[in-house]
């Protein structure tokens, strides 16, 4: 028969060995990484106000000869081109590719 005082050296050898267990290990270090990720965002071009061209239908109805004439159609064509240049930039800088800050 197990007498008590052996009974109770086998607790206290159970309760003694569990606290002589290892150390837990200790947490792995944090990593911090960046990740730079291109985001489209929707691109809203300033466009220049068109221009108040100089060939419109009263103008060249009311010019007195075809040398007028002529000369207003002119002048509204550097207009235009004038407004062509302005609206090709404008898209090409929404058009240019993303860049990516420096980390």
């Amino acid at each position: 028969m197990i007498s008590f005082r052996m009974l109770l050296m086998v607790g206290a050898f159970a309760g003694l060995s569990a606290c002589c267990t290892t150390e837990p290990k200790p947490p792995a270090p944090v990593q911090i990484k960046t990740v730079i990720e291109k985001v489209p965002v929707p691109c809203e071009p300033h466009l220049p106000e068109g221009p108040q061209y100089s060939d419109t239908a009263d103008a060249l109805g009311a010019a007195s000869d075809i040398y007028e004439k002529v000369k207003l159609l002119l002048i509204g064509r550097e207009q235009r081109q004038g407004r062509e240049e302005a609206l090709t930039a404008a898209l090409k800088a929404c058009a240019a590719p993303l860049t990516t800050p420096a980390p």
